[in-house]
């Protein structure tokens, strides 16, 4: 169930035409809602300004952060989409730290941001649904 939980992968089942694997549900440490606001107020800063950068390719990202007003539920759905790396994207969902997850997220839309600022440089990170 997409962004719904977050899991393990414990066994790949299959990888085509798309990944189904056994999995086991992460349950997210605690953390301290100050720092949690803190940190998600630092990561809405840079996503707007990233949206705005992008222009039009910025608009599904924008529906992204809409969807939700759950600081968790929106770290889940931001990192299955900024992380195009299946290997990566799980690595980071797989952290049950969300301080650390935000943290992450943020640190990609930063590199997204300086990308958006130098068109020279590739979104190659990023899926392509996510930024075209």
């Amino acid at each position: 169930m997409h962004c719904l939980a977050r899991v393990r992968i414990q066994q790949i089942n299959r990888l085509l035409p798309y990944r189904t694997a056994a999995v086991m549900v992460l349950p997210d440490m605690p953390v301290d809602t100050w720092a949690l606001d803190e940190a998600m107020d630092g990561l809405m800063a840079t996503l707007r300004t990233l949206v705005v950068k992008l222009g039009e390719k910025g608009a599904q990202l924008a529906q992204i952060i809409a969807s939700t007003r759950k600081p968790i539920l929106l770290c889940n759905r931001l990192g299955s989409a900024l992380v195009s790396d299946p290997t990566e994207r799980q690595r980071l969902l797989e952290n049950t730290n969300p301080l650390e997850r935000i943290e992450r997220i943020n640190d990609l839309a930063g590199e997204a941001l300086l990308r958006a600022d130098c068109p020279e440089l590739s979104y190659s990170q990023f899926d392509t649904q996510t930024v075209n």
